[in-house]
């Protein structure tokens, strides 16, 4: 069984005429959030192994702040084509990659990409991902390399106004 969290990064600041997309920071609001959803994966005993981000601000705060909550101390992996787009293909090339050592990843990205792919890969999912939402989906494969569209089971939907 391998299991993949597809994670929105936080609420991030309004875009400054100076400041690049790429650039843009969380708020506290995104802050909050990304930590309450981090804490949902703790009690769902649901702890990724590695985090995968784009290595956009917001992407990479998102990603410390769930490696920091779940007490994640290896090395993150960054790969910049999250956050300018990508194919089922290429994402599944990067999945399917993997280390058979992990069990469990989680992937920080960015609307509308994150929904997309999350449609393409599990069955049962068909809405869009607010900020700070997180799939969590599993994969009845021993090994990353194969796995396929369509083949994941829904495990979890949470934003978080599920719980405010």
């Amino acid at each position: 069984m391998k299991t993949l969290i597809l994670f929105r990064h936080g609420k991030a600041e309004e875009g400054e005429f100076s400041t690049r997309d790429y650039d843009r920071s969380l708020k506290e609001r995104g802050e909050k959030d990304s930590k309450m959803m981090a804490q949902k994966l703790i009690e769902r005993n649901t702890l990724p192994q590695l985090i995968i981000h784009s290595g956009a601000v917001r992407a990479e705060q998102t990603a410390e702040i769930i490696a920091h909550e779940i007490g994640l101390s290896a090395p993150m992996k960054i790969v910049p084509w999250i956050y300018t787009g990508y194919s089922t293909a290429e994402f599944l090339e990067l999945i399917n990659t993997l280390p058979e050592n992990i069990d469990t990843v989680a992937v920080v990205g960015h609307n509308p990409n994150i929904t997309e792919i999350a449609v393409r890969l599990c069955r049962d999912f068909r809405v869009s991902f607010p900020t700070s939402a997180n799939l969590t989906i599993a994969f009845d494969v021993k090994h990353w390399m194969n796995l396929e569209p369509n083949q994941g089971k829904m495990v979890a939907f949470e934003y978080p106004k599920m719980y405010k």
